[in-house]
């Protein structure tokens, strides 16, 4: 951005380069992003990140501040109590991992000297996003408590099976995620590791029709298992409540 080919272009086209990329294109590429309705999402590592980073290339702290509230608003509108993002484990990593990008983008920014947020009326000196978001450190490693002991995401709504997103547990005790709406009855260590999972979640996107599937874990595998997220012909079967482990009413979802 502070290249001095700018310059050499704006006295090779007879007007200021710089300027008018940022009032036609950028301010123009920030105009669109604004309008969205479209702000608390699993792609919020892309536009939101976007966002702030453009606030920083061309020094206007009010689209910093306008995409650290998106990004918190993220936090409370997109996860539950409990942590979990409120649509699959799949799609909760996703998110994070989109946060924690978003979130870096404005780690350590500081406002210009005697810049007040008009809308909120706050002011950025060192931002440290983790302190200033204390739920954030919860959403982290909330899933991991839905994790099979081998590590792998329960494949419950739109979760790719076999997916293995943390380690591999050596003892399994029993959890509840009582906001998401998922339950585990856990025991053993080692081999001996069993676990039956309850879910009862409602449908808030990339949902299957599942209300109280099960699903069970033992002797190191899935002895009841779900077939997750597909991207196949199969896709229709894997979201009917008939594909789940669950009670069925006339073959109805």
């Amino acid at each position: 951005w502070e290249s001095p080919e700018f310059e050499n272009l704006s006295e090779e086209r007879g007007y200021g380069v710089r300027q008018k990329l940022t009032d036609d294109f950028l301010r123009k590429t920030y105009e669109v992003a604004s309008s969205s309705d479209y702000h608390v999402g699993n792609v919020v590592g892309y536009d939101v990140a976007g966002v702030a980073m453009l606030g920083r290339v061309i020094e206007e702290p009010r689209y910093v501040h306008e995409a650290f509230r998106w990004m918190v608003q993220n936090l409370d509108e997109g996860f539950f109590v409990d942590g979990h993002w409120h649509e699959s484990p799949s799609y909760h990593y996703m998110t994070v991992g989109g946060l924690r990008r978003a979130f870096a983008t404005v780690a350590g920014y500081s406002d210009p000297p005697g810049y007040v947020d008009a809308v909120d009326g706050t002011r950025f000196d060192d931002l440290d996003p983790e302190q200033a978001q204390s739920f954030w450190a919860k959403v982290h490693h909330a899933t991991e408590s839905l994790d099979f002991p081998n590590g792998c995401s329960t494949p419950v709504h739109d979760t790719w099976a076999n997916e293995v997103r943390s380690r591999p547990r050596e003892t399994t005790m029993s959890t509840i995620a009582p906001a998401y709406g998922h339950a585990s009855l856990g025991r053993g260590v080692g081999e001996d590791q069993m676990q039956a999972q309850l879910h009862f979640s409602g449908t808030h996107g990339h949902h299957h029709f599942d209300n109280l599937n099960l699903t069970l874990f033992a002797r190191g595998r899935e002895m009841l298992s779900d077939l997750g997220y597909t991207w196949t012909q199969m896709r229709h079967w894997c979201n009917s409540t008939l594909c789940h482990n669950t009670v069925v009413v006339d073959r109805a979802d």
